[in-house]
């Protein structure tokens, strides 16, 4: 028995665990009282990826399991809008005979299925849903990464792809980070995950330069040698502006250039951004005089890898996928990739061995292939719809039309921009079934809400994002549930409700592609992970048998050579990132935003002890964090003689909300934040005090987009400010 599991000496049994809250995956000790409940959460010590760490809103995950309105029994909703309690199996039965009827009469595309951030890190349930749609016959798939970071893809088809893949955190010289806050959100390079705080602080005394880009001095930002405040929506003039100066002070790798680029293609790069001076573009971002020369110059004297990376801030931005573009480009010029014979350190263990090569993967633009969707010709993406096209996707009549929704762990009245088309348009749905824990916005107009078994009650490996390396090393854990369900309650894990109602309406389960499910007996949670994990590095044998988690021993993994007939190149300046350069430059014609005339700029932001709206309905949470506020310097307040604590009305172009505003001494001047997955479902509530106010009643989905991926313009959204 490890030191975290066994019973106390104040009574409480400790078990071992991970929490699921976000993709940090830190290992939890959790103690249970004599009652069966939750009574304390900590790190685990014996935990090899987080060393004991736990951030605040995984400490109190308890409080989610116990909290006095967390749903236990089935909801469902009549005619008047009453609601009434029912079994699983009845819910479910009652369920299926409305999909079946839909499904006979409009098609098996009439279903979809939203998966949020509350599902795309359980493993189980993820891959069930895209398994139960298939058995379906349904392509409407969407989930919240297509309004997160989605240019990143769109990048990776556009210019391409590094087969030997990045260094991780320990390799690199200099880190760039641009619009990410890892220290609050535990997800960037799959390397500050757990424990952050700790892995840059040592990482820095071994020598590494941390760059922050990023309108706020955030809490990343106060660790790192150079940290630039530039105006949101200016990362594209930045990025353009250092690919500019490495080029012409010959400070490229240039024989990685020459084997990977071109001459030819390196001239056309050159030629696009050549308006793209360090000290115009200063001057436009907002920087302070030399800043931009710094972080050139710092580049420019690398000794080893110097590596760039782009989160929410960029692509949530006007020209996002453009920006996403120019920061990967960046990596290319610096040849910023693991070269032939290099240590592979980061492995994705839940997935096949696949050995790292030295050769770039070809820009293969894979959403050209697909036809283009009714909505904005925005097609399929990478297996996706697009999560801003939901709303007109059930709106807009015609062959495709959906009128039935699954919602799994997400909710997309308050993610998606343009709320109040999306609440119409889930209000006009023939059938809306929520699976949530608690009556959020979206639950609130569902006619089915399906309580889940939450983290702790339930089986689980650690979430697992084909391609993406979560985590340093060759991580991967295991666990059992650690508390039962509550008393009297009647849940269901996210994947037994899909497999039931697939098993309901005769169709046999696909799993992962991998194994057909039994229509009469469901599988168990374990059964799901033994197929997931077949032919994977990590066997679901070797995940059981120990408790805190495993560092898999492998041999050393070395970057292989390319064939020799391999000819493939990064296209860094195609004709439509030329487009898009162009069309920033007509749009932003590189001079500074003109605060003057009282607009300002708004900003996305998460914040603290919150993963996007999971935390929302924790007590213990939203006691020091009652609303989301507006952020604003003090002296922009001061210029509008408004009071901290003074609520507000924001306005943008598109919607008014009501805020709370917070000084801020983090922002910058002109710059406003507001964290999003919060709000009522009517417009201009002002009870923004126990409820929060929804930002994306300022944002339109149809008016400002990017192409590709119809990505909404989610920051650098131009707002004023006024009291209310």
């Amino acid at each position: 028995m490890s030191e975290g599991e066994g019973s106390s000496l104040d009574g409480l049994v400790n078990k071992v665990s991970f929490c699921r809250i976000c993709s940090g995956g830190c290992g939890t000790v959790v103690s249970v009282d004599e009652d069966g409940r939750i009574a304390t959460i900590r790190g685990d010590k014996d935990n090899e990826l987080s060393s004991g760490y736990a951030c605040f809103k995984g400490i109190h995950a308890g409080a989610s399991h116990n909290a006095p309105d967390r749903i236990l029994m089935p909801l469902a909703r009549d005619v008047q809008g009453n609601r009434k309690e029912l079994s699983m199996d009845a819910a479910l039965d009652e369920i299926t005979a409305k999909l079946g009827d839909l499904i006979a009469r409009y098609g098996p595309e009439c279903v979809a299925v939203f998966c949020g951030n509350g599902a795309v890190l359980h493993p189980t349930s993820f891959t069930m849903q895209r398994s139960f749609l298939a058995a379906i016959g349904s392509r409407q798939f969407f989930t919240s990464l297509t309004i997160d970071q989605s240019a990143k893809l769109v990048s990776f088809g556009r210019l391409g792809g590094w087969a030997g893949g990045m260094p991780e955190i320990g390799q690199m010289d200099i880190a760039v980070m641009f619009g990410t806050n890892p220290m609050v959100s535990h997800s960037s390079l799959g390397f500050l995950t757990a424990d952050p705080v700790k892995r840059i602080k040592q990482e820095k005394k071994r020598g590494l330069k941390l760059v922050t880009v990023d309108p706020r001095f955030t809490e990343t930002a106060r660790l790192a040698d150079l940290a630039l405040q530039a105006l949101p929506g200016w990362d594209p003039a930045i990025c353009a502006a250092l690919i500019r100066f490495l080029i012409d002070e010959q400070a490229i790798d240039a024989d990685f250039c020459a084997h990977h680029v071109g001459t030819e293609r390196l001239d056309r790069l050159r030629e696009a951004v050549d308006p793209f001076e360090l000290d115009r573009v200063e001057k436009a971002a907002g920087l302070q005089t030399g800043q931009l020369a710094q972080l050139a110059a710092m580049i420019a004297q690398r000794k080893g890898h110097a590596c760039f990376y782009g989160a929410t801030g960029p692509n949530m931005a006007p020209f996002s996928n453009l920006a996403q573009h120019l920061i990967d480009t960046l990596n290319v010029l610096c040849g910023s990739f693991l070269r032939e014979g290099d240590l592979r350190t980061q492995q994705i263990v839940q997935d096949p061995f696949v050995a790292p090569v030295a050769q770039v993967i070809g820009a293969d633009r894979p959403w050209e292939q697909e036809e283009p969707s009714r909505i904005r010709g925005a097609g399929m993406f990478y297996g996706e719809r697009l999560s801003a096209t939901l709303a007109d996707e059930i709106l807009t009549t015609g062959k495709g039309q959906i009128r039935a929704l699954l919602v799994v762990g997400g909710d997309p009245a308050t993610s998606i921009p343009d709320q109040a088309k999306t609440i119409e348009a889930l209000g006009s749905l023939d059938l809306l079934v929520s699976i949530d824990p608690f009556m959020g916005p979206t639950a609130s107009l569902a006619d089915y809400v399906i309580p889940p078994l939450l983290q702790y009650e339930r089986t689980d490996i650690s979430a697992q994002i084909p391609g993406y390396p979560l985590w340093p090393g060759k991580w991967a854990q295991y666990t059992r549930p650690v508390v039962d369900p509550p008393p009297g309650s009647d849940l269901a894990d996210d994947w037994f409700v899909l497999w039931s109602l697939a098993a309901r309406l005769g169709l046999a389960i696909d799993y992962a592609g991998k194994q057909t499910l039994s229509q009469t007996e469901p599988p168990t949670t374990d059964d799901l992970i033994a197929i997931q994990l077949e032919d994977a590095i990590a066997s679901f044998d070797q995940l059981k048998a120990v408790s805190h988690g495993c560092e898999f021993e492998q041999e050393p993994v070395y970057v292989q050579a390319a064939p020799e007939d391999a000819q493939t190149m990064f296209e860094v300046m195609p004709a439509d990132i030329e487009e898009e350069l162009n069309a920033f430059v007509v749009a932003r014609q590189l001079e500074p935003h003109d605060a003057t005339n009282g607009t300002f700029l708004l900003a996305v932001r998460r914040m603290r002890d919150f993963f996007n709206s999971n935390g929302i309905h924790n007590q213990t949470v939203r006691q020091r964090n009652p609303y989301n506020p507006l952020f604003m310097h003090p002296a922009d307040l001061d210029q509008l003689a408004i009071e901290d604590g003074t609520a507000v009305a924001v306005q943008s172009d598109h919607g008014r909300i009501s805020a709370v505003v917070k000084a801020d001494q983090t922002m910058r001047q002109g710059v406003v934040s507001l964290a999003h997955g919060w709000g009522p479902l009517d417009a201009e509530s002002v009870n923004s005090l126990d409820r929060g106010s929804c930002v994306n009643r300022l944002i339109s989905a149809d008016d400002a987009f990017e192409a590709v991926n119809a990505m909404p313009h989610m920051s650098a959204l131009p707002v004023s400010v006024s009291r209310l």
